[in-house]
C-alpha cells in the first residue's frame, strides 16, 4: 500500500485514489478549490518519492524544477513525501488602483502589482483572501498596452470572496495573488486561422483581451467573438466591441440575451446554440472558450462535432466552489476519433501497424 507523509503524518492510499483524497480523509490541514488541477490552490512540494506523471500538469518549468506538485492530480507510485510551501515565494503583493461597476453584479478591478509579471490575456491569477480562502479570476487587459492587472468579477451575495473583493476592498488596499497561469490565451500559430470566441458573463473582459492580444500581434483571420448574458442588463463593453468593429473588418461581435426580448443588435437565444447555428462548419478553425462551466463544456463538444481539433480549442470554466462543475470527458470520448486523423489511419490498420512498431521496439 503506497503512503503519503505529510506535516509529520502518514496516510494511506486506497486504490485509484489522488494524493489530495487521501490527505482530506485523514484530516490533513491542507487548501484545495477545484480538485481538477486547474487553480492550484492545493500546490505542494515533493519532497521524495514518485507522484505520478500527471502530478505536475500545467505547472510551470521553474515549478516542476523546484518540485512543487499538484496532489489533486497526483497518484503516487512510491511512498511519497511531502512539504509546504514558502507562502512569500508563491504570492506576490498587488494593490487595488481603480474599481468600477460594469453592470449590476459585475464589478472591473484594476490591480497594479509590486513587481514586473509577465501574463497574457486569457490566463488567470489566484487572489487569497486575508482568512486564507483562494480564488482564481481570468485576466483582461494586455500588458504592452494597458499596464494594469484588469478582472471582472462577478458578485455572489453570500460568498467569501467576490463581496470582499467588490465592495470591501479600497483603492490602494493590498490583495496577494499568485500566476498567471491557464492557456486560454491568444496562440500565435492560430495567426492565419479563423477564431470563434465563446463567452457568458464576465468572461468576456478576458475573451476581449484575447481579441485584442489576436488584433495586436496582426491576426489575419477572422474572428467572431459571441457574449451570453440573461437579458440585456448583464452587457458591458459595448462601446469597446463596436470600436473593434470599426476598425478591423474581420472582426466581428454578437451579443446573445437567452431571456426575454432582444434588443436590435443582439441574437436573441443562448450563446452556444446562436453560435454553432451559424457556424456549422468548423474544420480548420480554433475555439476560445470562456465563463460557466456548462456553456463551456457543452461548447467544447459541439466545437469538436462541428470539425474543430480538440488541440485547437483552448478553455476557462470557471470554477465553483459547490457544486463541481460537470465532467465532460465522456461526452468527448463518444465523439469518436477526429474525421482527419481517423481517414490518415486509414480507419483503423494505420494505428494498428503503429502500436506493432511501437512494442517491437519497445
Amino acid at each position: 500500500m503506497v503512503r503519503v507523509t505529510f506535516d509529520g503524518r502518514r496516510f494511506s492510499l486506497r486504490d485509484d485514489e489522488r494524493a489530495l483524497d487521501a490527505l482530506l480523509r485523514g484530516g490533513a490541514d491542507v487548501r484545495f478549490s477545484c480538485r481538477r488541477g486547474v487553480c492550484h490552490a492545493c500546490l505542494l512540494r515533493a519532497v521524495d518519492g514518485d507522484p505520478g506523471a500527471d502530478a505536475q500538469r500545467g505547472l510551470s518549468p521553474s515549478q516542476r524544477a523546484e518540485g512543487y506538485i499538484l496532489p489533486c492530480l497526483a497518484r503516487p507510485r512510491t511512498d511519497l513525501s511531502l512539504a509546504r510551501l514558502d507562502p512569500s515565494a508563491l504570492f506576490v503583493r498587488a494593490e487595488l488602483r481603480a474599481r468600477q461597476a460594469v453592470t449590476p453584479d459585475i464589478v472591473r478591478l484594476r490591480l497594479e502589482t509590486e513587481c514586473n509579471l509577465a501574463w497574457r490575456p486569457g490566463q488567470y491569477v489566484n487572489l487569497r483572501h486575508p482568512d486564507g480562502a483562494v480564488r482564481s479570476y481570468s485576466l483582461a487587459s494586455l500588458a504592452e498596452e494597458d499596464g494594469y492587472l484588469d478582472l471582472y468579477v462577478r458578485r455572489f451575495d453570500g460568498g467569501r470572496m467576490s463581496p470582499w473583493l467588490c465592495d470591501d476592498l479600497r483603492e490602494d488596499d493590498g490583495v496577494e495573488l499568485q500566476g498567471p497561469h491557464g492557456r486560454c490565451h491568444y496562440d500565435p500559430a492560430h495567426r492565419d486561422r479563423p477564431l470563434l470566441l465563446l463567452a457568458t458573463g464576465s468572461g468576456l473582459g478576458a475573451l476581449v483581451g484575447v481579441a485584442r492580444d489576436a488584433l495586436m500581434q496582426g491576426h489575419r483571420g477572422g474572428i467572431w467573438l459571441y457574449h451570453g448574458v440573461r437579458d440585456a442588463s448583464g452587457r458591458f463593453l459595448t462601446n469597446t466591441l463596436r470600436a473593434l468593429e470599426a476598425q478591423h473588418e474581420g472582426f466581428h461581435f454578437v451579443p446573445c440575451v437567452s431571456r426575454g426580448s432582444a434588443p436590435d443588435d443582439a441574437a436573441a437565444g443562448r450563446v452556444t446554440d446562436v453560435a454553432f447555428a451559424r457556424h456549422t462548419d468548423l474544420g480548420g478553425w480554433a475555439v476560445y472558450l470562456c465563463g460557466l462551466p456548462e456553456m463551456v463544456y457543452d461548447a467544447r463538444v459541439l466545437a469538436v462535432e462541428a470539425g474543430v481539433a480538440r488541440s485547437d480549442l483552448r478553455t476557462d470554466a470557471f470554477e465553483p466552489v459547490h457544486p463541481a462543475p460537470p465532467d465532460d470527458a465522456a461526452r468527448l470520448a463518444r465523439l469518436g476519433p477526429q474525421p482527419a486523423l481517423w481517414q490518415a489511419l486509414r480507419e483503423g490498420p494505420g494505428l494498428t501497424e503503429i502500436l506493432e512498431d511501437f512494442y517491437t521496439r519497445a
